[in-house]
C-alpha cells in the first residue's frame, strides 16, 4: 500500500504528468498523439519522458490506446479530490457502468427515444469509430446531457441546431452536415464503398482516416482560403526522361499536355525547387505549396513520387515505371497507363483510381505494402495476359482481388503463366488495411 501512495504521489508531483493523468480520467482512452495533444506538450521527448514515468498508472488497451489503469484512477480521484471536485471521485467508481459505448459501425442512428432512455437511466453515450452517425431531431439540452464524447467519426449527420453542440463534443471527425445535404465527401466515396465490405473493418478504416484527414484538410485549407499567395510558371524541358517528386504538407495534379510546365501557388513559407539531372530527370520537391506539373505527351521511363501529409492526382500519365509512396496522405489516379512495373506503399493513406497495364514483351508487375491504409483500384490489361497473385495479409486486414468480376484468392496463378513471358504479377503485403482491387481483361 505505501508503494502505492508513493507511485501515486510521485505521479501528481509534476505538471505534466498531473495532466495525462486528469485527461485521461476525464476524457479516457486517447492516443499517443491525442495524449499529447491534450495535455498541451509540444516536445515529443518531454511527454515520452513523463509518460514512461507513469509506468503502473497508465497502460496500453488491446488498441493501442493509452488508459488509466485501476491504480491510475485512484491517483484521478485523488486529483480530484485535492481540486474540490469530491463529488466526481464518488461518481469515478462507477463510471464505465454508466457510459455506453458505441463503436466500430458503419452506421449509427441515434433517436431521441434512445437518448431520453440514457436519461431516466442517468446514463451517458459516447460514438467512437464510426463511419456515419445520423442524429434525429430532440432538445438541444436532451443531447448535451447525454452524450460523454463523439471520437473518430467520419460524418455526422444532425438537424442544423444541433451542429454546435456536436462541434463542441467531437474530436476527429471529418464534417458535421444537415441530413438533406449531399456534402463535401466526393474524394471519400470510394472509400465509404470499400467500407461496406464489412463492419468488422470500420475501426480500421475509420481510424486511418482519422490520422490522414486533418492533415490533407489542412494542406487544403491554407493552400484555397487564403488570399495572400504567390504564383510562378516554370517550363519543363521536352526532352525529360523520368521524373522524381517529393512532396510534404502539399498538394499536386499531375496531368500530360501539349505545353510542359510547372505551375506553383503558395504561401509565404511556401517552399520549392525544380531541378533537370544528367540523364534528363526533373527532380522537385514541393513544401506548401499547391503544384500542378503538365507533362509531355509521351510515355516517360519513370516517374517516382514520395508524398508525406499530401493529396496527390495523376491523370493521363503513360510511363513505363511508376512508383508511388504514401504517407498519411490521399491519392488518386485517372487513366494512368504503364507497361512495366508498378510500385505502391502506403501507410496511414488512401489511394484510389485506375490503372490500364500494357506489357510489352516481357512480364509486368504490380507491388502493394500498405499499412494502416484503404486502397482501391481498378486494373485492366489485355485479355491474352494471364495473372498471378501473391499475397501475405495480417488477420487485421481485408483484401478483396476480383477478376472478370470473379474473385480470387490470395494465391492464385492462372493457366500458362508460366510458360508466357508476356504476364503480369501482383505482390500484395497488407497490415490494418482495406486492399480491393478490380482487374478487367479487355480486347
Amino acid at each position: 500500500m505505501a508503494s502505492d501512495v508513493e507511485k501515486i504521489l510521485d505521479a501528481l508531483g509534476h505538471r505534466i504528468r498531473r495532466a495525462i493523468v486528469r485527461a485521461l480520467g476525464s476524457r479516457g482512452p486517447m492516443t499517443y498523439t491525442e495524449l499529447m495533444r491534450a495535455v498541451g506538450v509540444e516536445d515529443s521527448g518531454t511527454f515520452a519522458f513523463h509518460l514512461k514515468k507513469l509506468q503502473g498508472l497508465v497502460r496500453k488497451n488491446e488498441r493501442g490506446e493509452y488508459e488509466l489503469t485501476e491504480l491510475g484512477r485512484r491517483a484521478y480521484a485523488f486529483l480530484k479530490l485535492l481540486e474540490g471536485e469530491s463529488e466526481a471521485v464518488e461518481r469515478l467508481a462507477e463510471r464505465s457502468k454508466e457510459i455506453l459505448v458505441v463503436e466500430d459501425k458503419l452506421e449509427f442512428v441515434f433517436g431521441r427515444n434512445l437518448a431520453e432512455k440514457l436519461r431516466k437511466e442517468g446514463r451517458k453515450i459516447r460514438f467512437r469509430k464510426i463511419v456515419r452517425l445520423v442524429v434525429e431531431d430532440m432538445p438541444p439540452e436532451l443531447l448535451r446531457s447525454v452524450v460523454e464524447g463523439v471520437e473518430k467519426v467520419l460524418v455526422i449527420e444532425a438537424p442544423e441546431e444541433l451542429h454546435g453542440i456536436l462541434a463542441e463534443l467531437a474530436r476527429d471527425t471529418l464534417i458535421i452536415r444537415g441530413r438533406s445535404r449531399v456534402g463535401r465527401q466526393g474524394m471519400f466515396r470510394p472509400l465509404l464503398r470499400l467500407v461496406e465490405l464489412g463492419p468488422a473493418i470500420a475501426g480500421v478504416v475509420v481510424d486511418t482516416v482519422s490520422r490522414t484527414i486533418p492533415k490533407i484538410l489542412e494542406v487544403s485549407t491554407s493552400m484555397f482560403l487564403t488570399p495572400e499567395h504567390k504564383e510562378t510558371t516554370i517550363e519543363i524541358p521536352r526532352n525529360i526522361k523520368g521524373i522524381n517528386l517529393v512532396l510534404a504538407s502539399s498538394s499536386l495534379k499531375i496531368r500530360s499536355g501539349d505545353t510542359p510546365q510547372i505551375k506553383i501557388r503558395f504561401r509565404e513559407h511556401g517552399e520549392y525547387s525544380v531541378d533537370v539531372e544528367e540523364d534528363n530527370t526533373l527532380v522537385a520537391s514541393f513544401n506548401g505549396v499547391f503544384a500542378e506539373v503538365i507533362l509531355p505527351r509521351y510515355k516517360l521511363k519513370k516517374l517516382h513520387g514520395r508524398f508525406e501529409a499530401s493529396s496527390a492526382e495523376l491523370q493521363d500519365v503513360d510511363v513505363e515505371n511508376l512508383e508511388v509512396v504514401l504517407d498519411s496522405s490521399v491519392a488518386s489516379l485517372k487513366r494512368v497507363v504503364v507497361s512495366n512495373d508498378i510500385k505502391f506503399s502506403t501507410e496511414s493513406s488512401m489511394l484510389r483510381g485506375s490503372l490500364q497495364i500494357t506489357p510489352g514483351e516481357n512480364s509486368s508487375s504490380l507491388s502493394l505494402d500498405s499499412t494502416s491504409s484503404s486502397v482501391g483500384l481498378g486494373v485492366k490489361i489485355p485479355r491474352e495476359v494471364p495473372v498471378k497473385l501473391s499475397a501475405s495479409t495480417a488477420d487485421s486486414s481485408l483484401v478483396s482481388i476480383s477478376i472478370d468480376g470473379k474473385e480470387v484468392g490470395v494465391n492464385y496463378e492462372e493457366e500458362k503463366w508460366r510458360e508466357c513471358k508476356r504476364r503480369f504479377s501482383m505482390m500484395i503485403t497488407t497490415d490494418s488495411s482495406v486492399v480491393r482491387i478490380e482487374v478487367e481483361k479487355s480486347s
